[in-house]
């Protein structure tokens, strides 16, 4: 693929560009691309790099995280080897800013008092009509993390259930 360098690029340079939708979109059952892992390899470490250089309050790191769920599919068909690598770039990823670890008491608290504070905002809520309460952009990305790694253990993979 001769433009690949320039996504990265963009990817890189611009993070608040949107190029993680291109990029979602390019391999969206794109067989031919999603069976080059290394392709797969590159695009993920890329956007795990992004997302451990972005603050946590960033919304841009649940939709990095997300755009991920294209590398892993073919239509109906899981990937296996795909899911493999993403879970395993996920999980190894030296940094607390893209893995949640329980035993990290500090984040561990965090989001106790981001869930904490979005429980009582909500309970403040007395007429519901017309309310809104945005989710915490750290919960947010938790519930995307969570998403992606059930995704990657999706469809019997023995090596990503045993990961994770």
């Amino acid at each position: 693929m001769p433009h690949i360098q320039v996504y990265l690029r963009i990817l890189k340079d611009y993070p608040e560009s949107g190029a993680e939708t291109l990029i979602e979109e390019l391999f969206r059952n794109n067989k031919s691309l999603i069976k080059q892992g290394d392709q797969v390899r590159t695009f993920t470490k890329r956007i795990i790099k992004i997302i451990s250089e972005l603050k946590p309050s960033s919304l841009k790191r649940s939709k990095l995280l997300l755009s991920m769920y294209s590398f892993m599919k073919i239509g109906n068909k899981v990937w296996k080897a795909n899911q493999t690598i993403v879970l395993n770039m996920i999980t190894l990823y030296p940094g607390e800013n893209v893995m949640f670890l329980p035993e990290n008491v500090k984040v561990k608290k965090q989001i106790i008092n981001l869930l904490r504070g979005y429980n009582e905002d909500l309970e403040k809520i007395t007429d519901g009509i017309g309310a809104q309460i945005s989710l915490p952009p750290e919960i947010d990305y938790l519930n995307s993390l969570l998403k992606i790694m059930a995704y990657a253990c999706e469809d019997k993979n023995a090596v990503t259930e045993s990961k994770a």
